[in-house]
């Protein structure tokens, strides 16, 4: 796996470190962890948590546990943007 790149890595830290102020212990900023989906996990950029005691040591957040995914795109935005018809 390539390195995280320096844009892409000051953009998450940004997201994060405003985040951090603004949920003020209402929820958790979680940082590229998991996040358990029927088959699958999420591996977002930043998500979103439910507070939770133990911060998620016993088991992954879910679903039910997520407010918001956050996935930064800056080397692939123009690829991952929906082509769009010109008249």
């Amino acid at each position: 796996m390539s390195p995280i790149g320096k844009r892409h890595a000051a953009c998450v830290n940004r997201l994060v470190y405003l985040l951090t102020a603004q949920l003020q212990g209402q929820a958790i900023a979680s940082v590229q962890n998991s996040v358990q989906m029927t088959d699958s996990f999420l591996q977002a950029d930043i998500a979103v948590l439910r507070s939770h005691s133990d911060f998620y040591e016993d088991c992954y957040p879910t679903p039910a546990n997520l407010h918001l995914s956050i996935e930064i795109a800056d080397s692939t935005a123009r690829d991952d943007r929906p082509v769009q018809e010109q008249p």
